[in-house]
């Protein structure tokens, strides 16, 4: 009996056929190794993170006006306390407040920087450091930024008034005469405007009562 012998494979198919496992690529066919540790990540290419996410830009401190700030932060006095209680997560008009707010070398007691906005709360100590304070206004006034200031008494006795206040001054004034962005702006009371240049102008009667401050 003779036995039929099997065919040979052309040279054709040694060269470019499709290989037996269609999971594996054939001969002649382009193929790439995955490194290790990154597959899924594309055939045999190392992952590239520079094209679809940049890196972003962080900002750097002074190491002690960081510390500062973060003892500041975790030692916020009762005013401090009560103000931020309202304005944090965007309560107030959906305005990021933010605070302890660093502005090398100084830090701000609160700061909507979308706002271009800066609250500042004076204690008792203020009437001691207006010379620093006026350097400091004039720093941040250069950056495009509007100080408005508080008293503690007028945070824990006029809550609703200084919430009011803040809210019209994060607003763009439409009125010429009212302090510009990058200007001090003291919140006066009722009765008392005139008493000085670039001063808001009163609340309304619709608006918060504000607190009695006692005549210099």
């Amino acid at each position: 009996m003779k036995m039929e012998r099997p065919e040979k494979p052309s040279r054709a198919s040694e060269a470019g056929g499709p290989s037996p496992d269609p999971s594996l690529p054939g001969r002649g066919e382009d193929q790439r190794v995955p490194l290790p540790g990154r597959e899924g990540l594309g055939e045999g290419r190392p992952a590239t993170t520079t094209e679809n996410h940049p890196t972003r830009k962080t900002r750097r401190f002074n190491p002690e006006t960081l510390t500062r700030a973060r003892e500041n932060r975790a030692q916020l006095t009762p005013a401090e306390t009560r103000l931020w209680s309202a304005l944090r997560a965007g309560q107030l008009a959906g305005l990021k407040f933010t605070k302890q707010a660093i502005f090398e070398p100084y830090i701000a007691d609160f700061a909507c920087r979308a706002a271009r906005l800066i609250v500042e709360i004076d204690g008792d100590s203020h009437a001691f450091r207006q010379d620093y304070d006026e350097r400091r206004t004039a720093f941040l006034a250069a950056k495009g930024y509007r100080v408005i200031r508080f008293t503690n008494a007028d945070v824990l006795e006029a809550l609703d008034w200084v919430l009011h206040e803040i809210a019209q001054a994060a607003k763009p004034s439409p009125n010429p005469s009212l302090p510009e962005r990058g200007e001090e702006q003291h919140v006066p009371l009722p009765g008392r405007e005139g008493l000085g240049e670039g001063h808001a102008t009163a609340p309304t009667e619709t608006a918060p009562k504000a607190p009695k401050r006692p005549h210099p």
